[in-house]
């Protein structure tokens, strides 16, 4: 690499950093950043083979090139911040682009034939979701690639493969299912207690609530899987290098909270309750070292709340649901516009679900070896 090419290397790696970090994600900015990671991509897998072989046998790197080396690179490939800042600025831009597919006249049209106009439906939640869940494991495959490791290090690896490890993985979701519908249950059971919710009534027969059952399951599924990637898992290993474990969860929570802040009905309450919720499911991460227990809890928790019993989530209305329910009375325990996240109440829901991840089986020590700050070794 010539010193020409160094140069155009720092100029484009911070052009990302300043574009990435702009209070507005207009489209065109965003978009701009695709062509300097896939530039960014090739020169470091080019660098970190042959320029570091070459380095490493004959001492000729040349000291300005030592000296980005050990600004960007370790031994185990791009350093953490970068990655998480790389990580940031391409799933920007991929939710942006998923966006905008999903909103193209035909596709509305094709929804609308679907479930009819108006609303927040599980056809058009699945729809936005699918692109977006596929596009955070791609951009963590990316990531993973710059960093030398396998993609599943980031929070989907249980081993080396065997039936065994498979059927934990899907013993963990199976299980942060089950915990997910039953926090909510007990979150609406308090609500109810305390003459905080009101129910309206059964808005499907039997046939409508099983299809509509099953969709709003794998909507929610895949809300899980592109939340927990892009929040928790490539998030909080690159970050939890430079920094600790949980220093990079606080932060993850920040961002998820300030994800959440634009839907229409949250309110502070329900931010913190979201920020919590983010501790809770990398508390999962840290103790299980995969996110399959997030996912499931995730999903779960919403598919209850948005289509068993009909309540607002996060501060959005949905549609099609098995029944219609409304808050009443104080904000404080009811949720107000930012539904059942929104109550004091869950505070001590997510305390028991806290117990609830303590009583698993503790998965590898990946992310302890995080936390001490030594590297994940891919293979």
């Amino acid at each position: 690499m010539t010193r020409s090419s160094r140069g155009r290397f720092l100029r484009r790696l911070f052009n990302i950093l300043i574009i990435s970090f702009e209070r507005e994600y207009c489209a065109s900015s965003v978009v701009s950043c695709v062509p300097v990671i896939v530039d960014l991509s090739l020169r470091h897998i080019s660098v970190s083979t042959n320029q570091k072989r070459r380095i490493e046998e004959t001492g000729m790197g040349g000291k300005s090139w030592n000296a980005l080396q050990k600004l960007f690179l370790d031994k185990d490939g791009l350093r953490g911040i970068w990655a998480a800042l790389l990580f940031y600025a391409a799933v920007t831009w991929m939710v942006k682009l998923c966006s905008g597919l999903v909103h193209l006249a035909p596709i509305m049209h094709l929804i609308h034939s679907w479930s009819g106009m108006g609303g927040l439906t599980p056809h058009y939640l699945f729809v936005l979701e699918l692109p977006r869940a596929v596009g955070a494991l791609v951009v963590t495959a990316f990531i993973a690639r710059l960093q030398r490791r396998r993609w599943t290090s980031y929070g989907f690896d249980y081993g080396p493969g065997s039936r065994e490890t498979k059927f934990r993985a899907l013993k963990n979701l199976a299980y942060g299912s089950v915990c997910g519908f039953a926090c909510l249950t007990a979150l609406i059971l308090l609500l109810k207690a305390f003459h905080a919710i009101s129910f309206d009534g059964l808005l499907l027969g039997f046939g409508a609530a099983v299809r509509y059952g099953a969709l709003w399951a794998c909507a929610n599924l895949l809300v899980g899987v592109f939340e927990e990637t892009t929040t928790r898992g490539c998030l909080v290993v690159t970050l939890g290098q430079p920094l600790s474990y949980w220093g990079a969860s606080v932060i993850a929570a920040l961002w998820f909270a300030q994800l959440h802040s634009a839907n229409a009905g949250e309110n502070v309450l329900g931010l913190i309750q979201v920020a919590v919720f983010s501790l809770l499911a990398s508390w999962s991460f840290y103790r299980t070292g995969t996110l399959f227990w997030a996912i499931g809890f995730h999903a779960f928790w919403n598919w209850t709340q948005i289509f068993l019993f009909g309540t607002i989530g996060s501060g959005v209305s949905f549609k099609d649901g098995l029944m219609s329910s409304h808050a009443v009375g104080n904000p404080l325990l009811s949720g107000g516009g930012a539904g059942p996240e929104g109550s004091i109440l869950v505070l001590p829901v997510f305390a028991v679900a806290a117990l609830m991840v303590f009583a698993m089986k503790p998965g590898r020590v990946m992310m302890q070896r995080v936390a001490d700050r030594e590297p994940v070794q891919g293979a």
